[in-house]
């Protein structure tokens, strides 16, 4: 009989099946979601300029200021042509602009749809054959850069995607890209790239309803109170007003943020850490009350971090932060799928990943498989094989249940034997019965 590869039987020894080359819907979903949302922010991008300019053009006043100009002189005829060729070039940029997102989105998105087509075309071309279960190498690609990029790890995945240049189509990096520039600048104090993306995505912020632009105002202004200097107290009133005042209050946790207005102009007084006006103190030693002690925290900054990192996931629609990556629970199914119940693995196959000690070490914890042997399953009918459905082998090499044999043996109308896979016909004789040792 030809090597077991070739069953058509599925074998769950402690291996946890292979999954099928068809993404799940969820990875279809994200695939999509990035682009079609910078697409969608393209526009809002470059649709004010494109109408302001559209309206320079169009607009009455023009025509009618050039017709005034043209009696006072040529120098008036002059500044409005001018006027009108600054509209017609900052009309042609920002259209052009947007062409170059729209064909650069459009170009990645075809190259995902026939990256899924093909997943679909192998997956049918190998239903029940020996193809059906070969492993998505693409997809763990995917996963372990997917793994990198949430874990920072920027430099590694951009030199992969240097070497594999198909793969930065099917992974989005940029979202990834900017947020580790503006967590890097937010663990040196710095606030003013993460002001900026606030800026950027106003719009997209206001329909989350996310409050990170007030509490990076609020960050600012502990941090103008504990510089401390002669105006502070001026520059820290007029900030106030000028931010906090009327800035995300109206959201959702609009109670909450008033609450924080207020401790943070009750900071005036006291100050933080050894600068600002913490001589005002009740004690008089210039120490911060316990109240307040908490906003002039350096845990402050760690809390801005994540609050970023999960605003921008949302943003991109990506997983929230804080689930676990789909690479590390692919490896935690899988080694708790291996794993045997008496955890020996003296006597496991060289290929098992656990004689490795570091997977050995990560399945310690996890539930050890249901199935402690091997189980052949029929491909005909499902059903397990055993002494009541004996295992029989076709010349091909291909193992179905006995049950299944004579199933299909009985809708033929000579008795034969008509292989599923390979659509060949057998006679019962040929069939051979399998002992598994």
């Amino acid at each position: 009989m030809e090597p077991t590869s070739r069953m058509a039987a599925s074998a769950s020894d402690n291996n946890a099946s292979t999954a099928p080359l068809v993404p799940h819907p969820m990875e279809s979903y994200m695939m999509f979601t990035p682009l079609y949302r910078t697409l969608k922010a393209c526009v809002l991008v470059r649709q004010k300029p494109i109408l302001e300019s559209m309206m320079t053009l169009t607009s009455p006043s023009s025509s009618s200021m050039g017709g005034s100009s043209s009696s006072m002189g040529g120098s008036g005829v002059t500044s409005v042509n001018l006027g009108k060729k600054r509209s017609l070039e900052s009309l042609e940029e920002a259209l052009n602009g947007a062409s170059t997102v729209y064909d650069y989105a459009y170009s990645r998105m075809k190259k995902r749809i026939a990256y899924l087509r093909e997943c679909e075309t192998n997956f049918n071309q190998g239903q029940g054959g020996a193809n059906s279960h070969k492993p998505p190498r693409r997809r763990l690609d995917m996963a372990l850069l997917d793994y990198m990029l949430a874990k920072g790890r920027f430099e590694t995945a951009i030199q992969w995607l240097r070497d594999d240049g198909e793969l930065a189509n099917l992974v989005d990096v940029e979202p990834f890209e900017t947020a580790q520039n503006v967590v890097q600048a937010l663990r040196k104090h710095n606030l003013a790239p993460a002001i900026a993306w606030c800026d950027e995505h106003r719009a997209q912020r206001a329909k989350l309803g996310c409050t990170l632009m007030f509490q990076l105002r609020v960050q600012e202004m502990v941090e103008m109170v504990s510089a401390g200097g002669e105006n502070v107290w001026a520059d820290a009133i007029k900030h106030a007003r000028k931010h906090l005042a009327t800035s995300e209050a109206a959201l959702a946790d609009s109670e909450g943020l008033a609450r924080l207005t207020r401790a943070m102009l009750a900071c005036l007084v006291f100050g933080g850490g050894g600068g600002g006006l913490g001589g005002n103190s009740p004690a008089g030693d210039g120490a911060v009350p316990t109240q307040y002690a908490k906003l002039f925290a350096p845990e402050r900054w760690d809390a801005l971090i994540e609050r970023f990192v999960n605003m921008n996931h949302a943003l991109h629609a990506l997983l929230p932060a804080s689930s676990e990556p789909l690479f590390t629970a692919a490896v935690r199914a899988g080694a708790a799928a291996l794993k045997r119940a008496d955890g020996d693995v003296s006597n496991a196959a060289l290929e098992d990943p656990l004689r490795d000690p570091h997977v050995a070490e990560l399945a310690s914890s996890l539930p050890t498989a249901k199935a402690g042997g091997t189980r052949l399953v029929c491909r005909i009918t499902g059903t397990l094989m055993s002494g009541d459905n004996l295992p029989l082998a076709c010349p091909s090499g291909h193992v179905y249940g006995a049950m299944g044999v004579n199933a299909v043996s009985e809708r033929t109308v000579d008795g034969c034997f008509v292989d599923p896979i390979t659509s060949a016909k057998y006679h019962m004789n040929d069939m051979r019965r399998v002992y598994i040792m």
